[in-house]
């Protein structure tokens, strides 16, 4: 009898016995069955072994093992009497079939996930140098004085991840939808070029079709969009050109048909949604009343996610200056509470340390720098159970922020970090600080409680 025996025969009793099982593979954490009759499986059985839960992927059964998972699936195959096969990566396609609604979004969110839950250490690199800057920079305790070496030196080092986010997104993004590498970041860099920042907003064409030239540095979403398309094009081409030119052409002639999908449509499209999004945003109040600030709160984290918030924070800055906002910043707040509540919930409920550390790190990064992105990528759509728990807290502050009124007449308040906490306890009358406490309040509350009973997975435990 092997450590693992009792396990195994378990799991195979539990998918419906060997005769059931018509395939199995496993990946760094998970075991992965494609089965004859899914009926037979007793999944809730399964969730009392030794495992960290289950789940499915298109016709594919996952349990999640761990670490531990080649010696499962060792003893697995040869409690089974099956072959054993080489690890697969994440990425191994599951077996088509029309998708439901459901499973498109699943989709789309494990495409965001494999783009982004790679470059976590470069949003938690780059949020320290910015938490570095808000502490003891000009807006903190003013030890580091602008315009120093040492202040631009830790200033740039906090902007350079954020600004070429789209460079390492295409690099991620080429891996999750098996594109060129290259292809992807020659792309990227084409997108980022100085020329484009000089002439953001002008009008411009390519190969004659128009385009209105927009900023991409620190966007994620015309990156992702881009070099998942461009996938598609790389296969035409490789198809039509002999093997003998790939090399030469391949490259210049993928990029030049990515240009004009890229510069005028991919890229702008985001932009162009946002602005409308925009709209539709700073309308919602006059429309439904406190129900409007709740849907507000509950869409934020999306608008952050898609790299569309800009837009909005843009408005408001300048609408501030002469009319007091009346309800966007109040539920703004209200989804950066619910921010802060995730990571806290996750790191009291996890048992592992890696997991811990993260979610630490994240809640530092978001209390100190008022940076969301650890959390965002790292925990909210990698888990993706937190997205739901953070938009349904966030709205329950946004809803009593909408009720009791939170507005705002001084720019500091936009801050989503203790220089924001400052803004509002100096310059909010006595009863909008004590709304806009209650509505914070509610909000972390809530986002905790749910995160904690049910947003927390044991899948978060087998990183």
């Amino acid at each position: 009898m092997g450590k693992y025996t009792d396990l195994a025969d378990a799991i195979i009793e539990n998918v419906g016995g060997k005769e059931n099982i018509t395939n199995l593979v496993h990946c760094v954490t998970r075991l992965r069955f494609n089965l004859k009759d899914k009926t037979k499986i007793n999944e809730e059985e399964i969730r009392k072994l030794k495992v960290f839960g289950t789940n499915w992927s298109g016709e594919q059964f996952q349990i999640i093992i761990g670490n531990e998972v080649h010696d499962v699936y060792s003893e697995v195959c040869s409690r089974a009497g099956i072959a054993e096969k080489p690890l697969v990566g994440e990425e191994e396609p599951a077996v088509k079939k029309k998708k439901s609604l459901k499973e498109i979004g699943e989709a789309v969110l494990d495409g965001l996930s494999g783009c982004l839950t790679p470059i976590i250490p470069l949003i938690i690199g780059s949020s320290m140098f910015k938490m570095i800057i808000a502490l003891f920079g000009p807006m903190g305790s003013n030890i580091l004085q602008e315009g120093s070496h040492l202040y631009t030196l830790i200033n740039v080092a906090g902007d350079a991840g954020f600004f070429f986010l789209p460079v390492a997104t295409a690099y991620t993004a080429a891996k999750k939808f098996n594109s060129s590498i290259m292809n992807a970041l020659l792309l990227s860099f084409i997108m980022i070029h100085p020329t484009w920042a000089a002439m953001t907003g002008e009008a411009f064409s390519v190969y004659g079709i128009p385009a209105t030239i927009q900023s991409y540095g620190s966007t994620i979403l015309p990156s992702i969009l881009s070099v998942f398309v461009m996938g598609y094009v790389e296969k035409a081409i490789n198809k039509i050109l002999p093997k003998s030119l790939n090399l030469v052409f391949s490259t210049a002639l993928t990029i030049a048909i990515m240009l004009p999908i890229t510069l005028c449509v991919l890229g702008p499209a985001g932009n162009f949604f946002g602005a409308y999004i925009n709209i539709f945003l700073t309308n919602l109040q006059k429309w439904f009343g406190p129900l409007g600030v709740a849907v507000i709160a509950a869409l934020y984290g999306f608008l952050v996610l898609t790299g569309m918030h800009t837009i909005l924070v843009t408005t408001v800055m300048i609408s501030i200056s002469t009319t007091p906002d009346p309800y966007l910043i109040g539920a703004l707040w209200c989804w950066i509470t619910a921010v802060l509540a995730i990571p806290l919930a996750i790191f009291l409920k996890a048992k592992n340390s890696d997991t811990k550390a993260l979610a630490l790190t994240c809640l530092t990064a978001g209390l100190t720098a008022g940076v969301s992105e650890p959390t965002l990528f790292g925990l909210v759509v990698r888990f993706k159970r937190p997205l739901l728990t953070m938009s349904l807290g966030a709205a329950a502050g946004g809803l009593v922020s909408g009720i009791l009124g939170t507005p705002c007449t001084n720019l500091l308040c936009m801050f989503s970090n203790f220089l924001g906490i400052i803004g509002w306890v100096t310059t909010a009358p006595s009863n909008v600080l004590i709304h806009w406490i209650i509505s914070i309040i509610i909000s972390f509350v809530v986002t905790f409680i749910l995160t904690y009973k049910w947003g927390y997975t044991p899948e978060m435990d087998a990183m």
